[in-house]
């Protein structure tokens, strides 16, 4: 769980240093809520389907008050995991 925790927070600092993804919330234990900027629901769901296929993470889009965003609940932990972020087009 401690792993988590840690991989949760290190992604909440490399979305605070990125312009065009943006924290929904803080985090709360593992859970990572954020979106990028201008994403239709088409493209979080393929970019979601990518990062699964690639095995580099497990993020799933949902909405959050009415908006579009993607909760990040768990990840497969591969050595490519830090770059998930940046996975896709801006």
């Amino acid at each position: 769980m401690q792993s988590a925790v840690d991989i949760a927070h290190r992604t909440q600092q490399k979305i605070a240093a990125l312009d065009y993804v943006e924290m929904v919330r803080p985090i709360s234990l593992s859970i990572v809520l954020f979106r990028r900027k201008g994403w239709t629901s088409e493209q979080y769901t393929e970019w979601s389907h990518q990062l699964l296929r690639d095995q580099i993470a497990f993020v799933t889009p949902t909405k959050w008050e009415a908006r579009r965003s993607v909760v990040s609940r768990s990840y497969i932990p591969t050595r490519r995991t830090n770059s998930w972020i940046r996975s896709s087009s801006r």
